[in-house]
């Protein structure tokens, strides 16, 4: 992939680019743990900053030559398209691309950008590097190391500290969204990458009812779903990142359908009043 496009042989573009840096730097990641295990942890250990700085350099090169991606950790739908797909995942770009170029109704949300669980990972290093050391643990055919590893990534997510900056972010991105009232909203994962080679479809955690008090648990417990068990597996053979959106609930019984057409036509993100 990368050597065959550096030679000029194989044609990709920066979220193709993108995804097989993942690739390479989870490949990476894995086997310095191998190695700082394997020397009983006396060596080796500077590989874990250099692999960081690494792949923080490459995000910085890649930013320079995708028009898409943002910076902000939050962005209402009002203000999506589709050309933010890698930064908020497909289904919230769709859902900005339905209400702001085709003028479908959409109900009002927001979306919370992959640069949000950059953040929550690398703000405390203890955190990226717990996660680091519990992949490589990870034999594909043993499933019970998976078990285990998703179980410590897991509980790790729900109690690491959470950065002010991105607490914040989420409930002023609430308050700006549903104007201030105590609002049930849902929560659900929108998977970089999802409607191309690969598909997420029910791997993620999806939660309803979510209000401002329970706002950052919920996100906690989402963004932990990435690490299930089903969804590592799938996660570790290619290397996806995703994003999140919440959107006002509304209607009888929380099932999803587009506004004003027929309620049969379920579309993932769409969120009615219970």
């Amino acid at each position: 992939g990368l050597d065959a496009a550096s030679r000029g042989e194989k044609h990709m573009d920066v979220d193709q680019v993108r995804h097989e840096a993942r690739r390479a730097m989870a490949c990476a990641g894995t086997m310095s743990e191998a190695l700082i295990s394997l020397s009983g942890g006396r060596h080796y250990k500077t590989l874990r900053e250099v692999l960081r700085n690494i792949s923080a350099h490459i995000e910085d090169e890649l930013v320079q030559h995708a028009p898409g991606d943002v910076t902000e950790l939050t962005l209402p739908l009002t203000e999506v398209d589709a050309t933010m797909a890698y930064s908020v995942g497909a289904k919230n770009a769709n859902l900005g691309e339905l209400a702001n170029m085709l003028g479908l109704p959409v109900p009002r949300g927001f979306a919370v950008t992959i640069r949000t669980g950059q953040i929550f990972l690398s703000r405390y290093s203890g955190l990226f590097d717990l996660v680091q050391r519990e992949l490589a643990k990870i034999d594909v055919d043993h499933p019970k190391t998976i078990d285990q590893a998703s179980s410590a990534i897991a509980e790790a997510i729900m109690y690491a500290p959470m950065p002010r900056q991105v607490e914040e972010a989420l409930l002023r991105a609430y308050d700006e969204s549903f104007g201030g009232r105590r609002v049930r909203v849902a929560l659900r994962s929108s998977a970089i990458a999802e409607d191309g080679m690969q598909s997420f479809a029910g791997q993620y955690e999806s939660i309803l009812g979510v209000t401002r008090d329970t706002l950052i648990t919920a996100w906690r417990r989402v963004f932990a779903s990435l690490y299930s068990p089903r969804a590592l597996t799938y996660r570790l053979r290619n290397g996806q990142a995703f994003g999140l959106g919440y959107q006002r609930m509304s209607g009888d019984h929380g099932f999803p359908y587009l506004e004003g057409t027929d309620p049969y036509l379920v579309n993932f993100g769409q969120y009615n009043d219970f």
